[in-house]
């Protein structure tokens, strides 16, 4: 886990990584929002859920190239 914060308490973000370093999390402590996301086993993200509760789902071709947007 990573945090990023400022001295004035104004900005305080932790971060959270899998064992191979891809973003699973990332969380505004300040504003109580969190950011998750979802990889494959080709470190292709797969699932992204943003603070405001939207989801996105990503779909990937043999090549790793993203199929939907």
């Amino acid at each position: 886990m990573s945090e990023l914060f400022s001295s004035d308490s104004t900005v305080h973000y932790q971060y959270r990584y899998d064992p191979v370093g891809n973003l699973i999390s990332s969380e505004d402590l300040v504003n109580q929002t969190l950011l998750e996301r979802e990889y494959d086993e080709n470190n292709n993200i797969t699932k992204e859920r943003l603070p405001n509760g939207y989801e996105s789902h990503f779909d990937y071709d043999s090549q790793n190239r993203r199929t939907n947007y």
